[in-house]
Order: structure tokens, then C-alpha cells, then sequence
């Protein structure tokens, strides 16, 4: 809508990175999340940070912490792995 539209520009112009993976967005590929999602009670005000697509989309209905908790677990995992082939 014209309202997380402008919304996500501006929050470009502050800090053009992911909220989650710090990586650089441009408009093409940035997303209006919510930390706290709508499934689970978030509502819009305070609650949205601009996530890239990839982020946004593996985080899913997640909540901020169980995301992170997620990624670190993944990123563990996959040293393991690592490790031993």
C-alpha cells in the first residue's frame, strides 16, 4: 500500500541494511516486517523494521527471537557439518 510504500523509504534513507542480516536492500528487494507478527498480536506502529526479501521470507511467522534463534541454530548446524566433510 502507498503507506508501508512511504514508510520504506524512508526507513532506506535512514539505514539502507537489513534489520536481520545487515546486508544492504534498495527498493527492489525491501520488505516492511514485523518483529512481533500480526499472527501473533504485533500491530504495525513501533513493530516494523526494513528486512530484504530473503530475510523476511525464511523468517515467516516467526518472532524475532525464534528467527534468530533459528538462524544461529542453522548457522551452528551447518559449522558442524562443515567440520567433518
Amino acid at each position: 500500500t502507498g503507506t508501508i510504500t512511504r514508510r520504506r523509504r524512508k526507513f532506506l534513507a535512514l539505514s539502507p541494511n537489513c534489520y536481520y542480516c545487515q546486508k544492504p536492500v534498495h527498493d527492489g528487494n525491501s520488505t516492511m516486517d514485523h518483529l512481533l507478527p500480526r499472527s501473533k498480536g504485533g500491530v504495525t506502529s513501533n513493530n516494523l523494521v526494513l528486512a530484504c526479501k530473503s530475510c523476511n521470507e525464511v523468517k515467516g511467522s516467526r518472532d524475532v527471537k525464534e528467527f534468530l534463534g533459528y538462524q544461529f541454530c542453522k548457522q551452528h548446524f551447518e559449522n558442524v557439518i562443515l567440520q567433518y566433510f
